[in-house]
């Protein structure tokens, strides 16, 4: 199925309650029936990873526009009796901060991403080395030791923005940002008073919402954030470190000219089963549908 949107069930319409309700059905028979467990997860590039390692005639996964989402319908299907409904969200800052409007591991049959994301996964993996080893050239990468340190030196300067953005809701507009306005391509880093000068400008005009705090005050704070030296696996944005990527594969790494979604794909192409079978969202995956499904080995 295609993606949708789901109204959240606290403060939603009769309709959304009929539609959330509609859902819940459908899973429940396709699991009486065919014994198929429904998976939600939160985008199309999850169903994309995750449809590359299962039997999708056992499972089905669908996209359902974020963790919130997920959360409402888990949360609706735990009312009664599930076990024919499992979610899988994004780690992304749940664990670092308690303003993210959800609880990490309590909610039942919801299970978490091991990195920030899915991006995350394969770029942690050897799937990023066969990347560049395809595709960068030689003599550039031998001024840069280590290739994916050096991206994590950069995301995180803006995970550690997104962190606090969460923390104080600034509710600060990501979205669709230009990230050659603030990576300087003479020194290869993130210029953070270009960047949080762009954030907050776009986030004011583009979606008028009012910032009490001053660009000073946000990027002080970016630094204490940056100071506690957070694991950069979880800190770091799957989006921004593949779109940091494609800006370093044309002026660091080697010549060409990409995008996210390319590196996306070459990257899944790349990701291996073994590598995804030591993952703990597959260990977590497979041992809840063994509980649900006592057949399956």
């Amino acid at each position: 199925m295609g993606s949708y949107c789901i109204i959240g069930l606290v403060g939603g319409t009769m309709r959304d309650q009929l539609t959330l309700d509609s859902k819940l059905n459908e899973c429940r028979i396709l699991y009486l029936t065919k014994k198929q467990i429904t998976i939600a997860v939160e985008g199309d590039s999850d169903v994309l990873v995750f449809k590359q390692f299962y039997d999708c005639e056992l499972l089905r996964f669908e996209p359902h526009g974020g963790y919130e989402n997920v959360l409402n319908l888990i949360n609706h299907a735990n009312l009664t009796e599930n076990n024919y409904l499992l979610g899988i969200i994004d780690k992304d800052y749940h664990t670092l901060s308690t303003e993210t409007n959800h609880k990490y591991a309590q909610v039942p049959n919801i299970i978490y991403t091991d990195n920030h994301d899915v991006e995350m996964l394969m770029f942690e993996s050897t799937a990023f080395e066969k990347y560049l080893s395809v595709l960068s050239q030689e003599h550039k990468l031998k001024s840069i030791p280590d290739a994916r340190s050096f991206l994590f030196q950069r995301a995180e300067q803006i995970g550690a923005l997104r962190l606090y953005s969460i923390n104080q809701h600034l509710d600060l507009y990501f979205e669709g940002m230009d990230y050659e306005k603030f990576f300087d391509r003479k020194s290869a880093i993130i210029n953070n008073d270009a960047m949080v000068a762009y954030i907050t400008h776009r986030t004011r005009c583009e979606k008028q919402r009012t910032i009490t705090q001053t660009d000073a005050e946000i990027i002080s704070a970016t630094r204490e954030i940056l100071d506690v030296g957070y694991d950069p696996r979880i800190l770091c944005n799957g989006h921004d470190v593949l779109n940091l990527l494609s800006i370093c594969m044309k002026f660091y790494f080697s010549n060409i000219s990409t995008d996210e979604l390319r590196i996306f794909c070459e990257l899944l192409l790349a990701y291996n089963n073994s590598e995804f079978e030591r993952t703990a969202i597959s260990n977590n995956l497979n041992e809840w549908v063994r509980r649900n499904i006592p057949s399956h080995p």
